[in-house]
């Protein structure tokens, strides 16, 4: 398989890992984060104010920044790993509530993590 394509697969793998993410608060409530992005859209077209916060937007930011390298000819290296901090912040969170409580969460971003390592591998080898 082609290095820029090995590269791309990875990124729309991390990209719709990060979607798959688990969310567990209170009795009975509970989302993935794809929910939560068609949750916060629909909100945030009638009340931009209500969805503006670190938590949801940096998220949606770096999804953006891992699909756009996906339409580049040569990928950007700067985008990718952009787009993998900003998603790793939240993912982050996740993995300590997953650790201190929730197993359900915990095994909901073992794929984020696990594909930003073949990711950061695919982009060291070059293409």
């Amino acid at each position: 398989m082609q290095p820029i394509l090995r590269i791309k697969i990875l990124q729309l793998a991390l990209a719709l890992s990060a979607l798959f993410g688990y969310l567990e608060w209170g009795e009975g409530q509970h989302q993935f984060l794809f929910q939560t992005l068609v949750t916060l859209f629909s909100k945030g077209w009638q009340d931009p104010v209500s969805v503006a916060h670190p938590l949801t937007i940096l998220p949606f930011i770096g999804l953006l920044f891992l699909g756009l390298p996906l339409l580049q000819r040569h990928p950007s290296k700067r985008l990718t790993y952009f787009g993998m901090v900003l998603l790793g912040l939240l993912m982050a969170l996740l993995l300590v509530i997953g650790i201190l409580s929730a197993w359900k969460t915990l095994v909901s971003v073992i794929p984020f993590w696990a594909l930003t390592v073949f990711t950061i591998k695919a982009h060291r080898k070059g293409y």
